[in-house]
């Protein structure tokens, strides 16, 4: 069991990490998943256990449901008590983010979970997550060695 500084959503039973330094987007991402169907499974800090070949993101109990909310404060809202994580996701400047990157893979013990990068503040930002889950999970897992 590790505690990261991230963000865990889920969609129809696929998580997704968000990572990134304080202020990077990761809440403000986060609120407008959950506005297009996903759920929050924990905001700021997510705990991962590995669980036979899943890797589990879960909030601390503390923290369950909660989701600070910049400019308004900590909101309780609706939540996932965890989900297996599918894809983690690094928030970077926009010109920080790669534009053609090489299959990036995120190693945690023995698991390993596609990575890409994006700026969270861009408009398709949605959907490049959505894009990525679909590519690596439905054409490309083999490329990726997964």
């Amino acid at each position: 069991m590790i505690i990261l500084h991230a963000t865990c959503v889920e969609s129809e039973g696929r998580g997704i990490l968000l990572q990134g330094p304080s202020g990077a987007g990761k809440s403000d991402l986060c609120l407008r998943l959950i506005d297009r169907g996903w759920r929050l499974v924990a905001d700021d800090q997510v705990i991962l256990n590995s669980s036979g070949s899943k890797l589990i993101g879960c909030p601390p109990i503390s923290l369950r449901g909660l989701i600070e909310v910049r400019g308004v404060g900590i909101l309780h809202i609706a939540h996932a008590i965890s989900a297996p994580i599918y894809l983690v996701v690094d928030l970077v400047k926009f010109d920080s983010a790669e534009r053609i990157p090489e299959n990036v893979i995120w190693y945690f013990g023995s698991h390993k979970i596609p990575k890409i990068q994006i700026c969270p503040f861009e408009i398709s930002a949605i959907e490049k997550i959505s894009i990525a889950l679909k590519e690596f999970y439905n054409n490309n897992c083999n490329k990726l060695h997964l």
